[in-house]
C-alpha cells in the first residue's frame, strides 16, 4: 500500500475524460446505473408532474424578458436568452425539463468523474458520490422549475470543472473553454460576481506555463469586462448613470434598512442632503410599523421585503419620486432609484456597522449555514395557476396546472430535509479541512490539495458574498453546497487513507 494518492491516472495519461468514463471497465457499472436511474426518474417525475413549476414573480419575469427579447432588465439576461433560444427549437415544457435535468446531472457527473480521473479514491467514495447525485430528488424539482437556478447551478459546475482541468492539464483549449464558461455563467446570475476571483486563484495554481496563465486570465477578464461594460453602457443610455445593475443598489439599501430600523432616534446621525427626503420617508415608516401588530412582517430578520413589497419605504419612495412624479418608464425609474439606493445603503452600513452586523450578518449567517427551502417547498409556489402570458409561451391548453399526486406532503418532506443535510455538510467541511492539514495529509497529496484550497477559498468567499450582498435561499446556494459535499467526502477519504497507511506502516 502506497501513501500517495496524488494525481493517479488510469492506464494512460493521454486518455480523454470521455474515453475514461465510457471505456474503462471499472466505470461501466456506475455509468450504466446512472443512465438507467436517470431515465426512470425522468419518466416517473413527468407522470407525477405533467407541467413545469414556476416561482411566483421570478419565473414570470424571465418569461416576460424572453418574450420581449430585452437587452437589460431587473434580472440578468442570460437565462431569458436561453429560454428564447430554446423556444426556437420547441416550446414544450417537458423538453425544457429534460434538457435542464440532464444538463445538471451530466455537469455534476462530469465533475465527479474528473475527480476520479485525476485522483483515485476508494470505491465507497465513488459509489457514494454517484448515488447522492443521481438519486437526489431536489434536482428533479429544481430542473422542472422555470428559473435560472438550475441553469446557473449547471453552468457553475461546468466552470469549476474546467478550472480543475486548467490546473491539472493546462492547455490553451481548456483555457478558452473556461473563459467562455465563466462569461456565460456571469450573464445568468449576480451570484457569479465572485467567480472571476476564484478563477484568478485557480489560474495562479497552474504550474509554469506563464504565457498560458496570462492568456487565460486576459481572456477571462476580457469576456467578463465586456459584459459589465455593456450593461453599464446600456444603463447610461437609459438613465445617464453608469451602473452594472440597479439590482445591487436596491439590495444594498434593503439590507441596510434591516439594520437601520433598530437604530433609536437618540443615535440617529444626520444624513447628507441628497438622502434627506429618502431618510425621512424611511424613518417615518419605521415609526409607524415598529411594534405594530398590524405589521408582523417587521419581525422578520434580514429578508428582502424592502426590495419587493409595494408597501416598503423603498418601493413607496420609488413610485412617488421617480415612477409617478415624472411619468418615467418603469425600468428607467427603477434604475435611477437603484443608483440613489446604492449610495444610501452604503452610507447606512458605514455609519451603523454594529447594527448591520447584529441584524443582518448574524441572521444571514444562520441562513447561509442552513439555507431556507423557500419557493422549492411547494410545487408552483403553492399556486394552482399561471398568468396568461406564461400559458401562451408554453402553449398550454389551460392556465390551471394539475399534478397526479394525491399527497404532496411526502415529497415536500423529503425535499425539506435537504437544508438540514446542507447544514451538516457545512458544519463538517471546516473541521475536516483543518484536520486534513493538521494530520499532514496534504504532504502526500500536493496536487489535489491545490483543488481543496480552491474549494476552501470558494467556501469562504461564497459565505462573505452571501451574507453581505445576496438573498440567501437554498436554490441560490446549490452550487457551493454541492462542491462542499463532494470535497468533504474526498477529504474524509484521504484522511482515512492516511490513517490506514500509518497503521500498516508503524
Amino acid at each position: 500500500m502506497t501513501l500517495s494518492n496524488d494525481l493517479v491516472f488510469n492506464s494512460s495519461k493521454e486518455k480523454s475524460l470521455i474515453e475514461y468514463v465510457f471505456k474503462c471497465n471499472h466505470n461501466k457499472p456506475l455509468v450504466i446505473f446512472s443512465i438507467v436511474v436517470l431515465i426512470i426518474q425522468i419518466i416517473t417525475y413527468k407522470l407525477l408532474y405533467p407541467y413545469a413549476s414556476f416561482i411566483y414573480g421570478d419565473s414570470y419575469c424571465y418569461i416576460d424578458e424572453a418574450s420581449r427579447n430585452v437587452q437589460i432588465d431587473t434580472y440578468p439576461i442570460g437565462y431569458p436568452m436561453f429560454l428564447r433560444a430554446f423556444s426556437a427549437i420547441t416550446v414544450s415544457d417537458t423538453a425544457l425539463f429534460i434538457f435542464q435535468y440532464l444538463l445538471l446531472q451530466v455537469s455534476i457527473l462530469s465533475l465527479i468523474f474528473t475527480i476520479f480521473y485525476f485522483h483515485s479514491p476508494q470505491n465507497w467514495v465513488k459509489y457514494t458520490l454517484v448515488l447522492i447525485t443521481v438519486l437526489n430528488p431536489i434536482f428533479l424539482h429544481l430542473a422542472n422549475t422555470v428559473s435560472s437556478d438550475n441553469y446557473f447551478f449547471s453552468l457553475s459546475i461546468i466552470w469549476f470543472t474546467l478550472l480543475i482541468w486548467l490546473i491539472f492539464k493546462p492547455t490553451l483549449k481548456v483555457g478558452i473553454y473556461h473563459s467562455i464558461a465563466l462569461f456565460i455563467v456571469f450573464t445568468v446570475r449576480y451570484n457569479a460576481l465572485y467567480y472571476p476571483f476564484i478563477s484568478f486563484i485557480g489560474i495562479f495554481f497552474i504550474k509554469e506555463k506563464i504565457k498560458l496563465k496570462v492568456l487565460t486570465l486576459l481572456l477571462s477578464l476580457a469576456f467578463v469586462g465586456a459584459f459589465i461594460e455593456y450593461n453599464r453602457y446600456k444603463y447610461y443610455e437609459l438613465c445617464h448613470i453608469r451602473q452594472f445593475t440597479p439590482f445591487a443598489g436596491w439590495l444594498m439599501a434593503n439590507n441596510a434598512l434591516y439594520a437601520y430600523r433598530y437604530v433609536p432616534d437618540s443615535a440617529h446621525k444626520m444624513v447628507p442632503q441628497r438622502f434627506e427626503n429618502l431618510d425621512n420617508a424611511v424613518r417615518k415608516y419605521f415609526d409607524t410599523t415598529r411594534n405594530n401588530p398590524r405589521h408582523s412582517e417587521e419581525k422578520v430578520e434580514a429578508y428582502y421585503d424592502y426590495m419587493w413589497k409595494d408597501s416598503s419605504p423603498l418601493s413607496v419612495y420609488w413610485r412617488n419620486e421617480y415612477l409617478n412624479k415624472d411619468s418615467l418608464h418603469a425600468q428607467k425609474s427603477w434604475a435611477l432609484a437603484g443608483a440613489l439606493f446604492s449610495d444610501y445603503g452604503k452610507w447606512l452600513i458605514v455609519h451603523y456597522p454594529m447594527p448591520f452586523i447584529q441584524h443582518v450578518i448574524f441572521p444571514n449567517s444562520k441562513r447561509w449555514l442552513m439555507p431556507p427551502i423557500e419557493f422549492l417547498e411547494h410545487y408552483n409556489s403553492g399556486f394552482s395557476d399561471v398568468p396568461d402570458y406564461v400559458q401562451q409561451w408554453f402553449h398550454y391548453d389551460t392556465n390551471i396546472l394539475r399534478t397526479n399526486i394525491r399527497n404532496t406532503q411526502i415529497i415536500e418532506f423529503i425535499n425539506g430535509l435537504y437544508p438540514l443535510f446542507a447544514a451538516i455538510m457545512n458544519l463538517l467541511f471546516l473541521p475536516v479541512f483543518i484536520l486534513y492539514f493538521y494530520l499532514n495529509v496534504y504532504k502526500s497529496n500536493a496536487l489535489i490539495t491545490k483543488i481543496l484550497l480552491l474549494v476552501f477559498i470558494l467556501w469562504i468567499t461564497n459565505y462573505v458574498f452571501s451574507v453581505f450582498a445576496s438573498p440567501i435561499a437554498l436554490r441560490h446556494q446549490m452550487f457551493p453546497i454541492q462542491i462542499t459535499i463532494l470535497f468533504t467526502i474526498i477529504m474524509i477519504d484521504l484522511i482515512i487513507n492516511q490513517n490506514n497507511y500509518r497503521k500498516s506502516n508503524p
